[in-house]
């Protein structure tokens, strides 16, 4: 199975990032547009696991999340990665209460390394993939300027998904969610 956790984000978010559909098939590229349901802050991509694994999974998210506080986020500014290049992704930058989200990624992080995860040394970035260029070079001129309400969403836990792919792109299951104090 491919797992990942992340933090949900609520229905005002989906339909504002929704918003840059438009812009984004605008592109003189191809351009692969991220299905609204799957939008997500990811926390960490663990890749392809085990079934007789996915207890001590949970177990890391579940006591990673029992020793976060809950926080609050802000829909941010629009970016590419990577920054230098071609870029490849298009997405929604977070604002707010960075270092808590950064403290639990590290969590998430440290707890998973234990039962054998590898880690992902880069530098985390909080962000929601709207889209991911599939061919052509993509103008990040198209971005400037363009805003983003800067709705609020009150984080209370962190979800293990499980990404299946299949003809459409991926569809992403809930196997557990762990609530934050």
């Amino acid at each position: 199975m491919r797992l990942f956790t992340a933090i949900e984000i609520d229905d005002p978010w989906r339909r504002t990032l929704a918003k840059t559909d438009p812009l984004l098939r605008a592109a003189p590229c191809k351009v692969s547009i991220v299905p609204i349901q799957n939008l997500h802050i990811t926390l960490k991509f663990i890749g392809d696991a085990e079934e007789n694994g996915l207890a001590s999974i949970r177990s890391a998210l579940l006591d990673a999340a029992s020793n976060s506080v809950r926080f609050i986020l802000k829909l941010g500014a629009l970016g590419v990665f990577p920054e230098e290049g071609h870029p490849r992704i298009v997405w929604a930058g977070v604002d707010g209460d960075l270092e808590a989200i950064r403290a639990l990624h590290a969590k998430i992080e440290n707890n998973l390394a234990a039962f054998g995860i590898e880690r992902d040394d880069r530098s985390y970035t909080p962000h929601i993939t709207l889209a991911r260029i599939k061919g052509g070079a993509f103008n990040r001129e198209l971005l400037k300027g363009y805003k983003l309400n800067p709705l609020e969403l009150r984080v209370h836990g962190v979800t293990l998904f499980e990404s299946r792919l299949n003809s459409q792109g991926s569809d992403y299951r809930p196997i557990e969610h762990c609530a934050l104090i």
